[in-house]
């Protein structure tokens, strides 16, 4: 995982440079499938430690952000792009709706809003 990191020096030099600053820790789990349709696991860490909290909701963002934007390309819908603004209805009261972004230069949200937002 370190050797990844470091190839991308782009990407993650602020972690490799302060990697405490922040606590990070990357756990990822490779699912690869055999010819009879069966998974297997493979995991990788960065600075994995048991004894620091991990921040659960961070766990689900990024794969979140990939499904998000790879659904996005699949669909192949003309215009439809991961700045398209979007909307979030509420099935019940506990909800929130989201129409606007004040953090958005356009002040809608959009995928990469959140994508940049969040990351």
């Amino acid at each position: 995982m370190e050797k990844l990191l470091q190839s991308r020096p782009d990407l993650f030099q602020q972690i490799l440079n302060h990697p405490t600053k922040n606590e990070v820790q990357i756990l990822y789990t490779q699912i690869d499938r055999d010819k009879s349709n069966i998974p297997h696991f493979r995991s990788y860490s960065y600075r994995l430690n048991p004894n620091w909290y991990f921040y659960p909701a961070s766990t689900v963002k990024l794969p979140t952000a990939i499904l998000a934007l790879e659904k996005i390309n699949d669909l192949h819908i003309n215009g439809l792009t991961k700045e398209t603004p979007l909307r979030i209805d509420s099935a019940f009261e506990k909800q929130t709706k989201v129409s606007v972004d004040e953090s958005a230069v356009n002040g809608l949200p959009s995928i990469a809003q959140y994508v940049k937002k969040y990351y």
